[in-house]
């Protein structure tokens, strides 16, 4: 009777992805029970990281939608019926003096320096952003950068108040060439001071749910339309083209939607009722209904003559759409992704030059998660998909069984697939908080709080906001014939708030599955001096300073109990505070039969 071995060194076999299937699943995956563990970029299946609070904005109960401009390093935030913006060199938030209606949602987008933001009830706003160029003193004018000034010239924006970390100074006239405004300022400002001017709501234009600004032509959908209320909207409108423009000159007819004139027309979505999203992709524009999904390339839309501006989208995914106007976004390794109204995550690979789709929807791309999203609740508000540039990896959060859940697609993990390499992989589960609105600044990534004012950083601590990780590793299960398992071995490393609790269920058609008692590893048993540890691993770096935890390398063997097995899984269970364990390889040993374990007759 042959040895029965199997070992796996996650960095030098290669992950596969997650399975919540582990019944057919390789024992190189890891599988359902897994939650709040991520297989890193070196193979290692580690405990996730977490979330800390970094400010409140300052409305407590009102949870908010967040954009960052990363030009002036600023992050707005919608909230209640207030809007405030974070200046990060100063770690200052401060009041716009815009008033929203409560319990609308407001989304944003950014053009030539400009943010934009509308919801449909209070309509479009813009708002010019910019620093002062220089310190003001009490009675003196406010000079800004010269680009604030050009953009306040040529939206005729002469006269009115300028808002200098939430002070408002009125003004009487701008001089473009020096940035100077005719200003008598109340208060001492100092320089790069940040400085907005807020033109809106627009009253003649619709009140959309998003806008979109795509080859220099502002798009905006979902608006409410009183003479046709009772019928889903698949139109959306599109205002003038702004191209081949010089600095600030003629950015104005943005907002222009005069129908017919400089490219300013209504597209129409044919089929799978109303519009829910749409998507910029270099050349191409996606039009996301609930049921369908088209596409239009700029080079088909009519740039002269009497049919300027005529748009006429191409169906590129007939049995899907889209859940609602955060649910699709550009995701790593060229290719865009939406979360569908029927439970399901669609990619559409796209050309890297164009961004035209390549290939149809990939209806294996969510196989390996399908378990859970067949589980989705019907109510989905508050779900969307976010890539996260700096790590390499789309979230999707969604709901299952009444409870949020973050799916994450890795773009950092390369694994087998055949002869070939491919890039992207799922990560088990993560029952994370969840979230109002996703935002990255330097590489780091912000949330903020699904039913607060609260604004955290995301994987940059060892805690969920000091309270602990309950983390699962669950490898697949091994399919060992007709075997008698003698033990099972384990390696990995450990901090010293951490406990492992390991167990080896086994399954035989005598028992079911089953389980001896767990064998504990405890990170108390462990030196962490410089000296024989494995080292610090660090965590993000937002906030004032990194976390960093000593780790130690950890090593158990132990029998199994019960022997009888046609199937094995290992499972690592790890709630502590500021606990961190990782699995980087195990083995298991024992003797396979020909005769099968099952009850005499």
């Amino acid at each position: 009777m042959p040895d029965f071995f199997q070992r796996l060194p996650f960095g030098s076999q290669g992950f596969k992805g997650y399975t919540s299937d582990p019944e057919n699943s390789s024992p190189d995956y890891l599988s359902s029970p897994s939650q709040n563990c991520l297989v890193n970029d070196n193979g290692i299946a580690e405990s996730r990281t977490g979330y800390m609070e970094e400010f409140s904005i300052g409305v407590d109960g009102q949870a908010a939608t967040a954009f960052y401009h990363k030009t002036y390093d600023v992050a707005f935030f919608a909230l209640g019926s207030k809007l405030y913006y974070r200046d990060f060199t100063n770690a200052a938030t401060y009041d716009t003096g815009i008033t929203l209606t409560t319990g609308t949602t407001t989304r944003f987008a950014e053009f030539f320096g400009d943010i934009y933001l509308s919801n449909t009830t209070d309509g479009i706003y813009r708002i010019m952003v910019t620093r002062t160029n220089g310190a003001v003193s009490v009675g003196g004018d406010v000079t800004l950068d010269v680009d604030g000034a050009a953009r306040l010239s040529v939206f005729g924006d002469t006269t009115g108040n300028i808002r200098i970390n939430g002070v408002s100074e009125a003004f009487s006239s701008v001089t473009v060439s020096t940035g100077v405004l005719d200003t008598t300022s109340t208060a001492v400002y100092p320089d790069n001071a940040v400085a907005i001017f807020i033109d809106g709501p627009y009253g003649s234009l619709e009140k959309p749910s998003k806008l979109l600004f795509w080859k220099s032509r502002l798009h905006i959908m979902g608006f409410p339309s009183a003479s046709n209320a009772d019928q889903p909207n698949n139109t959306v409108m599109a205002g003038q083209f702004v191209i081949g423009q010089t600095g600030a000159s003629g950015i104005e007819n943005i907002i222009d939607f005069t129908y017919g004139t400089g490219g300013a027309t209504k597209i129409v979505v044919a089929g799978g009722g109303a519009v829910k999203n749409i998507l910029g992709v270099k050349d191409f524009i996606y039009f996301f209904t609930e049921d369908q999904v088209h596409a239009t390339a700029s080079s088909d839309i009519t740039t002269s003559g009497s049919a300027i501006g005529l748009t006429i989208p191409d169906l590129k995914d007939e049995l899907h759409g889209c859940l609602n106007e955060d649910s699709a976004c550009v995701m790593g390794d060229n290719a865009l992704t939406y979360i569908t109204n029927d439970r399901r995550i669609m990619r559409i690979p796209v050309a890297t030059d164009s961004g035209a789709a390549v290939s149809p929807p990939e209806e294996d791309f969510d196989v390996d998660i399908r378990d859970h999203l067949k589980k989705m609740d019907k109510d989905q508000t508050g779900a969307f998909c976010f890539h996260y540039r700096g790590g390499r990896q789309t979230i999707y959060q969604l709901k299952i069984v009444g409870q949020w859940y973050w799916f994450i697609f890795d773009n950092n993990i390369i694994r087998t697939q055949g002869s070939n390499f491919v890039r992207g992989a799922w990560q088990p589960p993560q029952q994370i908080a969840p979230v109002r609105s996703l935002f990255e600044r330097n590489g780091v990534l912000y949330g903020t709080d699904i039913s607060d004012d609260k604004v955290y950083s995301f994987f940059t601590s060892f805690t969920d906001n000091l309270s602990p990780i309950y983390s699962i590793i669950a490898t697949g299960e091994f399919n060992v014939g007709d075997a008698l398992i003698e033990k099972a071995q384990l390696q990995g490393s450990i901090n010293q708030p951490s406990q492992i609790n390991i167990r080896c269920y086994v399954t035989n058609e005598t028992s079911g599955r089953r389980s001896g008692s767990a064998k504990v590893i405890s990170g108390t048993e462990y030196t962490y001096s410089e000296d024989n540890s494995v080292g610090a691993v660090p965590v993000g770096d937002a906030g004032v300073e990194a976390e960093t935890t000593l780790v130690s390398k950890w090593r158990r063997e132990f029998g199994v109990f019960p022997s009888e097995a046609s199937r094995v899984q290992l499972v690592l269970e790890n709630e502590q505070d500021g606990g961190y364990m990782s699995l980087s390889s195990f083995a298991l040993t024992g003797k396979q039969y020909s005769s099968t374990f099952k009850p005499s007759l």
